[in-house]
């Protein structure tokens, strides 16, 4: 694992924490008890570690570098825990992506987010050039644009999206026209999720006050959608949203809080309006039934 040597002295010493004892070196781990999980894990500090893999709640990431995410498994369920930071003499050294994932105010025309942006568009471009004759060469594309995709993914042009990198998506995801995904902080799709024409998922965040705004400084809040939900047309889903399992969200929602599992939800802003029920499953169920007797014939 890459460490700042000038800090390494200050990190080496024992922190205790949630009842065991950690040799540390010298990386910060900016910590957030996950949805659903604040009683199990209590109140939770920054601490400090020394290995990207961590017994303590057996946290990992997939990089060693700043700002990335770390995860927990927690009753089978991958989970996320915190970031990476790094210091160096009590001085924040990430760069500016680094910064970007960690959610803080960051320069986007750091020349390595250009060259990010750069990429993304390239592939979007040849993406939303191609015919209905391409579809393998539509999902070759899809697969290098985004961090992850499950095998099968279908999104009708044109799509935009900001770094593409940043997008993690389940298996079976489909999207009409017209979507957009800014993913300056990551943007989590579960499985078998449906978007309907011009869904826009923004994570980014400007500041409040004019005078910081108008230095060009940014942040992201990442979103985190989970499996079988469907997002109707023209929804706009904004930054730290999560929506949770087996959700459907009206067409024209604006989503600007946590949306919780087995529900419908619609408006502006959106909220509940029932939960999905057994009836609704019986219902649904129903005429799946008679659809299918309608497809055999006699011989």
């Amino acid at each position: 694992m890459e460490h700042d040597a000038g800090n390494e002295a200050a990190g080496a010493e024992e922190n205790s924490y949630a009842g065991r004892k950690l040799r540390v070196t010298s990386f910060w781990v900016q910590c957030c008890a996950p949805a659903g999980y604040e009683n199990t894990f209590g109140q939770i500090e920054p601490i400090l570690l020394t290995e990207l893999h961590c017994p303590l709640y057996n946290l990992y990431g997939s990089s060693c570098k700043g700002g990335m995410p770390l995860r927990t498994e927690k009753d089978g369920k991958d989970v996320p825990f915190g970031r990476i930071i790094r210091y160096q003499n009590g001085v924040n050294r990430m760069t500016e992506k680094e910064r970007m994932l960690a959610g803080e105010l960051y320069d986007a025309h750091d020349p390595e987010l250009r060259r990010d942006a750069a990429r993304s568009r390239r592939i979007t471009r040849l993406f939303n050039n191609t015919t209905e004759e391409q579809q393998n060469y539509r999902r070759e594309l899809l697969k290098e644009l985004f961090g992850s995709t499950g095998e099968n993914i279908y999104i009708e042009p044109p799509f935009r999206c900001d770094y593409g990198s940043n997008t993690y998506i389940g298996e079976n995801f489909y999207a009409n026209f017209d979507c957009i995904i800014l993913d300056v902080a990551e943007v989590y799709i579960g499985s078998n999720c449906l978007f309907g024409p011009r869904v826009c998922v923004y994570t980014p965040c400007h500041p409040i006050d004019a005078g910081v705004r108008n230095t060009g400084l940014e942040s992201g809040k990442a979103i985190s959608i989970g499996n079988n939900v469907w997002i109707g047309d023209n929804a706009v889903i904004n930054p730290g949203v999560t929506i949770g399992n087996n959700v459907v969200i009206g067409s024209g929602s604006v989503v600007t809080k946590d949306i919780p599992d087995n529900v419908v939800a619609a408006g502006n802003p959106c909220r509940v309006l029932r939960p999905i029920t057994e009836e609704d499953k019986q219902y649904w169920s129903a005429l799946l039934d008679e659809y299918r007797r309608s497809k055999v014939y006699p011989s």
